[in-house]
């Protein structure tokens, strides 16, 4: 199965250095499928930062030095992009490792739905896209037939979305 790279010049997979299983993990789900070419970028681990602890009061821990790390972790890989040669209307796919396909990601290629949000993207000029959560609605407002923007704000995560050089 070929993913085109999602439609992406370049596929960035955070993942701490000493997290051998969880890129082993990783690359045994995704390495079946054809130019998907991703490169590991080192995590910046929660033990490795110095925060007030003041600031992390979070009764439900949603929020805390790890949460904050992987934020960086984030902001490192949009430096990297900013920094590199790439023409300004290049996209990047950013995941976290342990992102894995689902039964609907699996349909989406077998019925054409992700070659033709791919081909969809191509057409527009975007900053942000969120390729989703696993089996969770999203609300939102079709732009396309695979297309849509979020309504609602909530319930979302950094483990998988494609961002413009632009936008970086």
């Amino acid at each position: 199965m070929n993913l085109h790279n999602f439609g992406c010049n370049k596929i960035y997979v955070i993942s701490r250095d000493d997290a051998t299983k969880r890129r082993k993990d990783f690359s045994d789900v995704w390495d079946m499928f054809v130019d998907f070419e991703y490169v590991f970028v080192d995590a910046i681990k929660g033990e490795d930062i110095e925060v007030e602890s003041t600031v992390f009061y979070d009764k439900v821990a949603s929020f805390c030095k790890n949460i904050y790390a992987t934020n960086i972790s984030h902001r490192k890989i949009y430096e990297m992009i900013i920094s590199n040669e790439e023409p300004i209307d290049s996209t990047y796919l950013i995941l976290e490792d342990d992102v894995r396909p689902t039964d609907y990601f699996f349909e989406s290629i077998e019925n054409g739905v992700l070659e033709n949000t791919i081909n969809d993207l191509k057409k527009y000029t975007w900053d942000l896209f969120y390729w989703g959560r696993q089996q969770k609605k999203i609300h939102s407002l079709r732009y396309t037939d695979n297309l849509a923007i979020p309504t609602l704000f909530t319930d979302f995560g950094a483990h998988s979305y494609s961002i413009s050089k632009a936008f970086a």
